[in-house]
């Protein structure tokens, strides 16, 4: 637990400490350059005029470290770095200075203390040039909170100046406690977003296209970092694909999918269709050519299929395709959706129905970058997803006579030499099963393409160019883009550090997608149109919090490490009432998300237990959730067992789910951490109603609530619940022996009653 310093007086303590930090500045410049002592105000500070909205949302962090300066957006006022990271690429690792201009909208609220919980440095929070309050933590966080002060029902803007120690886990989060709340939480964002300027839209851009593939990079750090996003795997292509597609596919991408990723690699003025021709034998050969025995859609999974496409989650990427008002559920009619969506292509086209069902059941086995993830399909979802597509797709595109396909030895051979000479073999792998293929094509390297973009020029050339000229790549860039990744190419000189938690979370959500159904600090989420798709499976009302993915923006600092990475790669399921699916991308894609996300909420990225288990506290906790207390088995399951009317989150799965510290927090001010959770408040002021358990104090009663869920499944039941399917066994002068299913046991568990002794 943090200590926390309750609203010091600070103004004459920091002059004092101002004072004696002089004295060990200059014992420190003798030992190294880094800058040690509290953060100096800063004369003619950049807060000292009104409050107003910044120009670019988020926060604005500048930055310096051992003599270089940079300027940089953060989603919001939090951070945890470890040894070796750092908050920007372009600083070394090791002690900085930092100062960040927050700015956010208080909302109702009018007074607030305003702080920060701090590790391994010193804090100085300002307003309009003001200190209100400072401090230092070491290797031992604590909490400084400032007095309270007024808010008006605008923008408000906040310095935090922060100056890091050498040697310690560094961290900061932002908070404030309005004053009404008993608890201090993450300070509001206005909505930074992740990719907040144009060389981190090209460092995500870089990632996607995958271009260190033939651009290798020098540093083998900076090749690991941007060689995450593998090609699909084509050893079975053949089987999976028409060789029309194929051949059109290879051609011109961009004609099949918008936005596709492949580029183009035959220049128009250079494209011979014998070319085209051997490169699609070589292909087909790869498991192919594709049975069409199996080729009509399954007409009695059609309309099943449109309900799953447009309720586990397809429709969140890939845009809905039916009208709200066609689905079941006597909906009214929404607004037409205004964002774009990854298109589908023309799947008719492409393949057969059971093809892409084998496809929709294990995406992840020849596309593991994870850009397509797994929805969890059983094998008739897949089937019936499948066939309202390719049905659906008939519908809109004309029919096509496929001609049976010969495969030609010699073309075959001269094709593989075309996936060598072209750069084909530099993106995608043939198998496990298929020799490699050594691609004879040599580009420049990263580095070298870097320097050609840094200096003055009239336009990039290359694969950067408006029209690629012969030998080069095609992606069908946009300008935006263009301007983005020469953005990114004009730091790679410039890079200091290796491991940036901010940068490399919103390069990973933004190419996993994850804001489709997310909001991350203000930014993303399903637009207006499409969010009434996300709904619940039953007939009760949530609200919004019921049927919606949760907000990401604070998630490292709400859920356990281990449970973030059970729910990213294990299938862990929180709310089972949720239609839509959370998606599997692959451990190895999304590995470091529960690290990263703990990073960017300034919180360790260790579990965070809570107090220690102490029976009679349990026994205390498991009145309170029963029905005469606070009743909480009305809206929530409790190791399985359905609650008395709502059906909410399990309650014995909180304590690996959630972190301690927004346990507490959220039962004593819900209201605080989300304004229209149908979640009740127990508690005012730190206190709740039932004196009779540990006098009503809020902070003990939360306590022994933890105590009594840490018991997971095994725990008692509350009060008011009993389980409607069981019978109890009690074992008399005789031991019991009774075979059953016990979770994460056995289907065929042995358990054994034996008499009191």
């Amino acid at each position: 637990m943090s200590e926390q310093v309750n609203r010091p007086s600070v103004l004459p303590w920091f002059g004092v400490v101002a004072a004696l930090a002089v004295t060990v500045i200059v014992v420190a410049v003798i030992i190294r350059s880094a800058p040690v002592g509290p953060p100096q105000e800063a004369s003619g500070t950049r807060d000292q005029g009104q409050d107003a909205a910044p120009a670019v949302p988020g926060v604005r962090a500048i930055l310096t470290a051992a003599g270089v300066t940079v300027q940089r957006r953060l989603p919001a006022m939090a951070f945890a770095l470890r040894d070796g990271q750092t908050l920007d690429a372009r600083l070394p690792p090791g002690p900085f200075d930092g100062e960040f201009i927050v700015t956010f909208h208080p909302g109702a609220v009018r007074r607030a203390a305003i702080g920060a919980e701090i590790q391994g440095g010193w804090l100085m929070i300002q307003r309009k040039g003001k200190v209100l309050a400072s401090d230092y933590a070491g290797d031992k966080p604590r909490v400084l909170l400032t007095d309270t002060v007024f808010l008006p029902g605008r923008l408000v803007t906040f310095t935090y100046r922060f100056r890091s120690d050498d040697g310690v886990p560094t961290r900061l989060r932002a908070l404030w406690q309005p004053l009404d709340s008993a608890v201090a939480v993450a300070l509001p964002s206005d909505g930074g977003g992740l990719v907040a300027d144009d060389a981190m839209a090209g460092f995500a851009l870089v990632q996607q296209l995958n271009c260190v593939a033939c651009h290798i990079s020098k540093d083998p750090d900076l090749q690991a970092e941007l060689d995450i996003n593998a090609a699909p795997i084509l050893g079975q292509i053949g089987a999976r694909a028409r060789p029309d597609w194929i051949r059109k596919w290879i051609a011109q991408p961009q004609s099949l999918k918008g936005g596709a990723l492949m580029p183009a690699l035959f220049h128009p003025a250079e494209l011979e269709p014998s070319q085209l021709d051997d490169l699609t034998h070589f292909l087909v050969s790869m498991g192919g050519p594709i049975d069409e025995t199996k080729s009509a859609p399954n007409r009695d999974l059609v309309d099943t299929g449109m309900v799953l496409y447009h309720t586990v989650g397809c429709f969140a990427c890939h845009g809905p395709l039916e009208p709200i008002e066609n689905l079941p559920g006597f909906r009214s009619p929404g607004p037409e959706p205004g964002r774009s969506y990854t298109p589908l292509g023309p799947l008719a086209f492409k393949t057969t129905p059971s093809r892409l069902a084998a496809f929709l059941g294990d995406p992840l086995a020849t596309r593991p970058s994870g850009r397509m993830p797994s929805q969890n399909l059983t094998e008739l979802e897949a089937e019936a997803i499948a066939s309202y597509l390719i049905h659906r797709d008939g519908r809109n595109t004309p029919t096509v006579k496929h001609q049976p396909f010969v495969l030609d030895g010699p073309r075959l051979e001269r094709g593989a030499a075309i996936f060598a000479d072209v750069g084909c073999a530099n993106c995608h792998r043939l198998g496990p099963d298929r020799p490699m293929i050594i691609s004879s094509l040599h580009a420049p390297s990263l580095e070298r393409v870097s320097a050609s973009v840094s200096g003055p020029m009239d336009a990039p050339g290359g694969c950067l160019a408006q029209a690629p000229p012969p030998g080069s790549a095609d992606f069908g860039i946009t300008a935006g883009q263009r301007t983005a990744i020469v953005a990114f190419l004009r730091t790679v000189p410039m890079r200091r550090s290796r491991d940036v938690p901010h940068d490399r979370l919103a390069a990973t959500m933004d190419r996993l997608n994850c804001l489709a159904c997310h909001q991350f600090h203000g930014a993303g989420g399903p637009e207006r149109a499409v969010a009434p798709y996300f709904t619940t499976l039953g007939d009760f009302d949530l609200g919004d919090e019921g049927r919606l993915p949760p907000d990401l923006g604070h998630e490292g600092a709400r859920l356990n490490p281990q449970w973030l990475a059970n729910v990213l790669s294990e299938v862990g399921i929180a709310r089972p009432y949720m239609a839509a699916r959370m998606p599997q991308f692959g451990e190895v894609n999304v590995g470091r998300l529960p690290e990263l996300f703990a990073a960017v909420a300034g919180v360790r990225a260790e579990p965070d237990h809570g107090p220690d288990f102490f029976e009679p506290a349990a026994e205390i906790g498991r009145q309170l959730v029963g029905a005469g207390g606070f009743n909480c088995i009305q809206c929530h399951s409790i190791a399985a067992r359905a609650s008395t009317d709502l059906p909410g989150t399990d309650l014995a799965q909180m304590v690996e789910r959630l972190r301690y510290s927004y346990f507490a927090t959220w039962l004593h001010d819900p209201k605080l951490l989300r304004a229209d959770t149908r979640m009740p408040s127990f508690f005012s002021a730190g206190r709740s109603g039932l004196t009779e358990h540990l006098g009503g104090d809020a902070d003990r009663q939360i306590a022994a609530m933890w105590a009594y869920l840490s018991q997971g499944e095994l725990l008692p039941l509350p009060d008011g619940l009993v389980d409607p399917g069981s019978d109890e066994l009690q074992a008399g002068d005789e031991p019991i022996v009774l075979g059953t299913f016990m979770k994460d046991a056995s289907a065929r568990a042995i358990a054994c009653g034996f008499p009191p002794q």
